[in-house]
């Protein structure tokens, strides 16, 4: 692990400052990157930041690194580790794809996929209603 950012990011957070909860989020997600083959990974860490709001500096620190083009993977625990809020998660997270970011979770292989079915059913929807919200008419 190291402090300066290396392309593959891990992300954790808790809502609720919990240091023990904290060490068994960041373990699980460390270890599953090493699985992954990714060895050399950078740690960002919100420990008692909600997710309403995107103003968390382990985030912030986070979008300044992808910004800079300094990573390409992000991985999580789950789509709430990002926010809680689907719609500001989802505009979000099709900025970071429209930069080249991919995501992983700590899952097993059929979990991954139905994670990335649902991440791409909800990038539809999102879609959707953005073309609604702009009065577009037709497919998305």
């Amino acid at each position: 692990m190291t402090s300066n950012p290396t392309g593959v990011a891990v992300y954790c957070r808790l809502a609720q400052k919990d240091d023990e909860r904290m060490e068994v989020q960041k373990e699980r997600l460390l270890r599953y990157a090493l699985e992954q083959g990714y060895d050399d990974v950078t740690l960002y860490v919100d420990n008692g930041a909600s997710g309403l709001n995107f103003d968390r500096p382990g985030f912030l620190q986070m979008n300044k690194d992808i910004d800079a083009g300094l990573i390409h993977v992000i991985i999580i625990q789950s789509l709430d580790r990002i926010g809680r809020n689907m719609v500001a998660t989802m505009q979000w997270i099709n900025k970071a794809a429209d930069k080249g970011i991919s995501f992983k979770m700590s899952l097993d292989s059929k979990e991954q996929e139905l994670f990335n079915a649902s991440l791409d059913f909800f990038n539809q929807c999102y879609n959707l209603i953005e073309a609604m919200a702009l009065g577009k008419k037709g497919g998305v």
